[in-house]
Parts: C-alpha cells; sequence; structure tokens
C-alpha cells in the first residue's frame, strides 16, 4: 500500500470515529434532556422531545344520528365529533357532538349515539349554551381505556399540548400539537356558556369540524396525561378547551342536579 493511500484511509477513519463520536454526544444530551423532563414535575415546553402516540385506545370517534317527526314531516340529523375515555364507566364529549335543537313540536324522536362504532347511551347532558359537555356510557371498557388525568391548574403559557381527534369524521385518529398562549378563554367565547374564562385554555394549533370533545393532552414526568377537552376552534389557529379540573367540577354538579338526566330521557334538543 503506497503512502497516498494509506494517508486516505487514516483520513476516512478519523472522520467515522468523529461521527461516531458526535452520534454517541448527541444521545448522550438527548438522554440527559430526556431525563430533566422526566424528573422536573412540570408540564413540558420543549416539543423536540415530545412525540404523543398510544392515544388510540383513549379517543374514539362519535357518530350520532337523530331521527324524528315533526307535524306531517319526518327528520334526520347526522352529527359526528370526538370523545375522550374518562375512565372504566365514563367517556367524556362536547353536548353539541350528540344533540342538537330540534323544532318545537317534535314526537317519536329516536337517538343513536355510536362511540368507535358501538352504539352507547347519555349519562347526563349539558346543552351547548350552558356547559356543553356529555357523558356517556363506556360501551367497551375492556378495549376504550382512559389515560392518567392530569392537573389542568398546573399548566403555563407556552407548555406543549395535543389535540386529539377525528377531523371532519376521518376514520383515523390525528394528534395535533400546539402551544398554550392563554388560560383565559376571550371574553366574546364565554358569552355563550355558564363557564368562566379561566375554565379554558387558548392553544396555538390546528383543528376542524369533528375534533370537539376530543382530548387535550400534555406531557410531563415522561408520562402523557389527560388535561382537556376540546370545545371549539375559534380562529384559524387558534383551539380553545376545557381544563380537566373544570370539566370534573361540572360533571358533579351534573350528577347531582336531575335535570340534566331529564333532557337526556326527553330524547334531548328539544
Amino acid at each position: 500500500m503506497n503512502r497516498r493511500k494509506f494517508v486516505n484511509l487514516i483520513g476516512v477513519g478519523a472522520v467515522a470515529c468523529a461521527a461516531v463520536l458526535t452520534t454517541l454526544k448527541g444521545a448522550e444530551i438527548f438522554k440527559t434532556a430526556i431525563e430533566v423532563v422526566q424528573r422536573d414535575g412540570l408540564y413540558d415546553s420543549n416539543d423536540n422531545l415530545i412525540e404523543f402516540v398510544g392515544l388510540e385506545d383513549t379517543v374514539k370517534k362519535v357518530e350520532t344520528s337523530i331521527k324524528y317527526k315533526s307535524g306531517r314531516s319526518h327528520g334526520e340529523r347526522e352529527l359526528f365529533g370526538s370523545s375522550v375515555v374518562l375512565d372504566k364507566d365514563r367517556i367524556l364529549t362536547a353536548a353539541h357532538v350528540v344533540d342538537v335543537k330540534l323544532p318545537r313540536q317534535v314526537y317519536d324522536c329516536k337517538k343513536t349515539v355510536l362511540v368507535g362504532g358501538l352504539e352507547t347511551e347519555i349519562l347526563y347532558l349539558s346543552p351547548s349554551d350552558e356547559f356543553d359537555l356529555a357523558v356517556l356510557r363506556n360501551p367497551d371498557p375492556e378495549n376504550y381505556k382512559p389515560i392518567q388525568r392530569g392537573n389542568s391548574d398546573e399548566l403555563k403559557v407556552g407548555n406543549i399540548i395535543t389535540t386529539a381527534g377525528f377531523a371532519y369524521g376521518v376514520e383515523n385518529l390525528l394528534t395535533r400539537p400546539g402551544h398554550i398562549v392563554s388560560k383565559k378563554a376571550p371574553e366574546s367565547f364565554t358569552t355563550h356558556t355558564k363557564n368562566p374564562m379561566e375554565d379554558f385554555i387558548v392553544a396555538w394549533n390546528s383543528s376542524d369540524t369533528g375534533d370537539s370533545g376530543g382530548g387535550v393532552f400534555a406531557y410531563r414526568d415522561g408520562k402523557i396525561e389527560l388535561v382537556g377537552i376540546t370545545k371549539m376552534k375559534y380562529h384559524e389557529s387558534v383551539v380553545i378547551s376545557q381544563k380537566i379540573n373544570d370539566v370534573m367540577r361540572t360533571i358533579e354538579l351534573m350528577e347531582k342536579a336531575d335535570r340534566y338526566k331529564l333532557r337526556m330521557l326527553k330524547g334531548g334538543g328539544k
């Protein structure tokens, strides 16, 4: 082997060793960053270290069919949206995903609600002009599984969240990350609900028709946590979601008030 070839081989070897060392150093830095994120007890704000996966068992598509008779005419409404599993017994969604106002003179009303293709029933419902929240029976507790519930009061502006849902009624779950830009909803939004502005988080990310009722998730200590449910797309790139702590308080109120059960038993939407 001549001297030139030998020198070239030495050069190639040096470059290869440098690449390996750089990769190992990068992996070490990444590992260190992950360890810091996992141990600080705070919701993450670095989206480079976050991957929201494994939500298919927790966020489910909702399809609602309402058939009714009004006077001499027949009517039918089809609704769709998303939902999130709360526990083995209950699933959450937005009321406007399973309920709609119908003509005043309605009789023989039949409502069918499917969650992930399985028929279920509405346990409690507060209409869209009140709390816009519905609690459904979990039709498949073995396969429809909840994820750890977080503490939405500890969220901060700048934290990374992701909305998970079935935009436009697609069959596959879509997740879209974004940043929290405010811990209060705009006053113009809260004029349409009984919830105060502080019950909501506002994020800079994308959401579309069909995402309503789906889960909002954040990442803390190496785990994904449920921190809210999607309510509406407020602007082109602004999404408003209700904090999970306030959702739980609303559910407690609904379970104590018979009128939220009576509305469902009357067929809803009347």
